[in-house]
């Protein structure tokens, strides 16, 4: 079995107005080492889609004043870190990637009591 991603996207003729609607596009994902990430996810974050040990996880270290998130990435892309205090609001920074790791400072992560972090694409 494989999953299905879907997409809705606007027509361009709903976009300048002249109808309304949406066009339904579906996609066929696919995890071959059945790890929970998909192949496109773990071609972006340079991780292996055929080894389930080989997965896009971030870490994170506090020093009391500002906390560091690492994670896997492929050089000159894109990636979205996004932060929050409540688990409901989210704060995304884009973070372009300089090699195979990249880290992202958040200089006020201690002027709060706790902070959540998470990344994703673009």
């Amino acid at each position: 079995t494989h999953p299905l991603k879907r997409a809705y996207t606007q027509h361009d003729c709903v976009r300048s107005g002249l109808d309304a609607g949406f066009v339904e596009r579906l996609t066929i994902v696919r995890d071959p080492d059945a790890d929970g990430n998909y192949a496109d996810a773990a071609a972006h974050f340079g991780t292996s889609d055929t080894d389930a040990n080989s997965r896009p996880v971030a870490s994170v270290a506090h020093d009391g004043t500002s906390a560091t998130v690492t994670f896997p990435s492929v050089d000159g892309k894109s990636y979205r870190v996004e932060k929050s205090d409540d688990l409901i609001t989210w704060t995304p920074v884009t973070v372009t990637a300089t090699g195979a790791t990249t880290t992202y400072t958040d200089p006020d992560a201690g002027t709060v009591p706790q902070r959540f972090y998470r990344v994703a694409m673009p």
